[in-house]
């Protein structure tokens, strides 16, 4: 079986899986192939991954190449490093791309980041995505309301988020927002 650097696969007789990337060939046995406890359709695939992942993980190659040569998006790769509990190295070109997404919240991670905050506030999902990578603790508008609730400085958590629905233009998933209501609407 030959696995080029495109997704297209052939197969070559007695020769195992080949990968090439940019004049690299490497060449896997039948006999490892065959070992290899996947369906064969997987295999090409999962070695990707594996290789991606190894060299990743000794610090060879970047995040992106890494997930490049995994044939993985961006978040699918960010995903499988978490799944298998490989720390990210972050470089300050990492941190610049995965900043970017985070739109308005960028500078509050990157200060959070370098003061070592105890908390910050976040409502972007993908802010908060990165958030968690740094280990940082975070909260977000709803929160703020929440425990202001529960401490006694707004009467009803209702009213304010409706308010913040209303006025603010905030988005809250109706599930989520049905979800944060039931202790408020049962009885004492």
């Amino acid at each position: 079986m030959r696995i080029p650097a495109n997704p297209e696969r052939r197969k070559t007789a007695n020769r195992g899986v080949i990968m090439e990337r940019s004049g690299l060939t490497l060449e896997i046995s039948d006999e490892i192939v065959s070992a290899v406890k996947l369906p064969p359709k997987e295999v090409e695939c999962e070695l990707r991954k594996e290789l991606g992942l190894a060299l990743y993980m000794r610090g060879t190659l970047s995040f992106g190449k890494a997930r490049k040569l995994a044939q993985l998006t961006h978040w699918e790769f960010d995903d499988l490093l978490g799944h298998r509990k490989i720390v990210r190295h972050y470089t300050d070109a990492d941190l610049k791309e995965d900043i970017k997404y985070a739109d308005g919240e960028a500078e509050v991670i990157a200060l959070a980041v370098e003061c070592k905050a105890d908390m910050i506030l976040l409502d972007e999902s993908e802010a908060r995505r990165i958030a968690n990578i740094y280990g940082l603790s975070k909260t977000g508008a709803i929160g703020i309301l929440i425990r202001a609730k529960r401490e006694g400085y707004i009467r009803s958590l209702k009213d304010e988020l409706d308010k913040l629905r209303k006025d603010g233009g905030f988005w809250i998933d109706e599930a989520f927002y049905r979800e944060l209501l039931v202790p408020e609407e049962a009885p004492l």
